[in-house]
């Protein structure tokens, strides 16, 4: 139901109470006050009814669905700027002239992250950060086939490599030594090589057949 519908629902059962006011009006006698006027009484009955009927729920509803939204949007936000921070410090790593600048994005992610504690009461967590970071997963075509197959091993040798490059990339950044002399950076971006090159390599020749004759029986 739309707001619209919403509120013409809410009116009508406003209206209700309104005339049930009128009743109570009538009938309640000299102990009335009578400075009150009838939207008084309604909106009183309404008060005092809230348990059992669901005018005053509705528009509670209403209100916790649009708090909801607002803060899907805020986490959104600071998920999709977490994410453009990551790419354009990747990019200056990369020596990329077309890298954004680091700090504007720092600026912006932290004010979305305030927003989002103000509304929620918690910034991102680490399973949103890694969803927000996260490189697209690599699925296999349904369609079974020999190029739909080769795409999919292209696809996960670039991931495979690009994985290895950003372990190495992060202990280069910080000045350290990687773990084991970088073996698992390696090995990654070693398989993902492999993968790259299955993948764009045509098949082999295929040895011709030996055609073979009748065998003839010597008497």
């Amino acid at each position: 139901m739309t707001l619209t519908g919403k509120k013409k629902q809410f009116d009508v059962l406003l209206q209700i109470y309104a005339n049930a006011a009128q009743d109570k009006f009538e009938t309640i006698g000299n102990g009335f006050d009578e400075t009150k006027t009838l939207w008084d009484i309604a909106q009183e009955m309404l008060v005092v009814t809230e348990d059992e009927d669901k005018p005053k729920t509705l528009r509670l509803v209403s209100e916790n669905a649009d708090r909801d939204i607002e803060i899907l949007h805020a986490k959104q936000q600071a998920m999709s700027l977490l994410a453009k921070l990551a790419a354009a410090v990747l990019r200056t790593i990369a020596g990329s002239p077309s890298a954004a600048p680091i700090m504007p994005i720092v600026c912006r992610l932290i004010n979305a992250q305030a927003r989002l504690e103000s509304l929620s009461g918690s910034f991102l967590g680490p399973d949103e950060e890694k969803q927000a970071l996260s490189l697209p997963q690599v699925e296999p075509s349904p369609i079974e086939s020999e190029i739909r197959y080769r795409e999919f091993q292209y696809a996960v040798g670039l991931e495979q490599i690009v994985y290895g490059a950003l372990r190495r990339a992060a202990h280069q950044v910080l000045r350290e030594r990687e773990h084991f002399g970088g073996k698992y950076s390696t090995l990654a971006i070693e398989e993902g090589i492999k993968l790259v090159l299955r993948a764009t390599s045509g098949p082999g020749p295929q040895k011709p057949k030996r055609k073979r004759g009748k065998r003839t029986v010597r008497l």
